[in-house]
């Protein structure tokens, strides 16, 4: 009994050892491309903002960090100025949001909270949020500052649990991110999947003059979370037709049923967001996925050969009964 005790706590000390080295506040995730500040664009990477939200840095942006470190949570002000907000879209890249596995990453924009980081363990990801212009600041309100907080992993308030990277902010306002780039296209194969199946993303950028161009590409669910992620190294986008195609975003086993999205972001060479684009589709659990092209193919093909098939019985039974 004793053997079997220790046995069993040995295995609970690797599984917390394994957790805790996954999160682990002291390790370096991978470093992303340098911030540019782009024509137009409000981004914020660096930090300009503290707990106490006196307006200095207490250096939480670009540190791997969970809810009992000293400078938790995350903040930092975006300044735009607009004179009016019609629409607006905060994204925020992070590392390692273990969102599948329970971490919950609340967002705060000027006190109001607009929903959670969402992305892939030991991945940098995007967290895009669409929200309400009545909550931005425009220029002539507070001078165009805007609060983002980010409390970590609030599933395990007061442990070290799940730890979490911020690199940078960006609100696009009114539409404009400031850049020449855009997706001429994003398209499925289907509007309706099921059970495992993997959805065919195309995608097509279009940039004039030529430049640089990385995509981010998501599999959400009904609840706006990514549960699959696809990341594009840096190509050449041009003004030509140079479709790129993904097909590794399959659903899981069981899926939610409701409507889904593939949504795909294109930055330029310095990280800096220039076009979203989203696109929806049906899951349905049980499985009854609509036909594809192919298998309407097929179909089609199954009702000539049966009416043919059944015009030359007619036409033989006919003949025999004549005769």
């Amino acid at each position: 009994m004793k053997t079997k005790n220790i046995i069993a706590a040995m295995l609970v000390f690797l599984l917390a050892l394994n957790t805790w080295a996954q999160d682990n506040p002291n390790s370096k995730p991978p470093s992303t491309p340098v911030m540019g500040a782009p024509a137009g664009g409000y981004v914020t990477a660096s930090d300009n903002e503290n707990n106490a939200l006196s307006g200095t840095s207490d250096g939480d942006m670009g540190v791997y960090l969970c809810n009992t470190s000293s400078n938790a949570p995350i903040e930092f002000n975006i300044f735009i100025t607009d004179i009016t907000v019609t629409t607006a879209q905060l994204s925020i890249m992070g590392w390692d949001i273990d969102w599948a596995e329970g971490e919950k990453d609340e967002v705060y924009l000027n006190g109001t909270y607009i929903g959670d980081l969402t992305g892939i363990n030991n991945t940098w990801s995007t967290s895009v949020f669409n929200v309400s212009p009545s909550i931005i600041n425009p220029v002539g309100v507070n001078g165009g500052k805007n609060l983002v907080q980010i409390k970590i992993d609030q599933n395990n308030i007061g442990a070290c649990w799940w730890s979490v990277q911020v690199n940078w902010g960006q609100l696009v306002i009114n539409g404009s991110a400031g850049g020449n780039v855009n997706f001429r296209y994003v398209t499925l194969n289907n509007t309706q999947y099921c059970s495992g199946q993997c959805p065919v993303v195309t995608e097509e950028v279009d940039a004039a003059p030529s430049t640089s161009v990385r995509l981010e590409t998501y599999l959400l669910d009904p609840t706006n979370n990514a549960i699959g992620q696809v990341n594009t190294p840096l190509y050449t986008a041009t003004s030509g037709d140079e479709p790129v195609t993904i097909s590794t975003l399959c659903l899981p086993v069981n899926p939610t049923a409701g409507t889904w999205k593939i949504q795909a972001i294109c930055y330029d060479i310095n990280n800096v967001q220039q076009d979203i684009k989203t696109v929806t589709f049906t899951v349905t659990n049980p499985c009854n996925p609509v036909p594809t092209m192919g298998q309407w193919g097929l179909i089609l093909l199954a009702v000539v050969l049966l009416a043919i098939g059944t015009l030359f019985i007619m036409r033989r039974t006919k003949t025999d009964v004549s005769v």
